[in-house]
């Protein structure tokens, strides 16, 4: 535990509470891996101004990944998650002005032309982020994986959904349930087990 609180303060983050206003009704099996959890996760930044110029967790050339959250109803874009096992910036669209959000579109289609991108299901995140204004598409990559694909080549008999993948190959507990209840954390899980 001191590990992970000497991390976020290591990023200028203060720890995530134990417990905090989450976005939906938890239950307490839900609570208990919702706090395993957060001590799996590196340090989550949330703040756009800060969070944009805070990719000091990652070395030039290295791969990021980029995952994309969405009202699946409506389509609306709600969250952006970029980062890797060391760290996620996290751009919480719903919340910004066009202004923050033509910032945030330049950033990341900057980052994309530059370094390797890894996503899982690049289809869907790469279709929403164009629906939103992103100018991205697979000629303006430097480089782009697909977790969901390579999956699917190596275990081809195997679901290849990320809760299944992140199942498989990390050691993060089960979390898919939590999209709602703790939005936040979920997106990081679905960039560390995507990394």
């Amino acid at each position: 535990m001191k590990a992970k609180i000497d991390a976020h303060a290591e990023h200028g983050l203060a720890p995530r509470p134990s417990r905090e206003i989450l976005g939906a009704a938890a239950t307490p099996d839900q609570l208990q891996r919702l706090a395993a959890l957060r001590l799996a996760l590196p340090p989550i930044i949330t703040e756009h101004e800060a969070g944009l110029a805070r990719f000091d967790f990652c070395v030039a050339g290295e791969a990021f990944v980029l995952d994309a959250e969405w009202d699946r109803d409506t389509g609306a874009l709600t969250l952006i998650g970029v980062g890797n096992a060391r760290g996620v910036v996290q751009i919480e669209w719903a919340k910004l002005d066009e202004y923050r959000r033509t910032e945030a579109r330049v950033t990341i289609e900057g980052l994309v032309c530059e370094q390797p991108i890894v996503y899982h299901n690049a289809i869907s995140d790469v279709k929403v982020l164009r629906r939103h204004g992103f100018d991205v598409h697979p000629a303006t990559h430097a480089q782009i994986d697909d977790t969901m694909l390579a999956d699917a080549v190596v275990n081809a008999e195997l679901d290849h959904d990320l809760g299944a993948v992140a199942a498989r190959y990390t050691t993060l507990p089960p979390y898919k349930d939590l999209e709602f209840v703790a939005p936040q954390e979920y997106n990081a899980a679905d960039v560390v087990a995507t990394a």
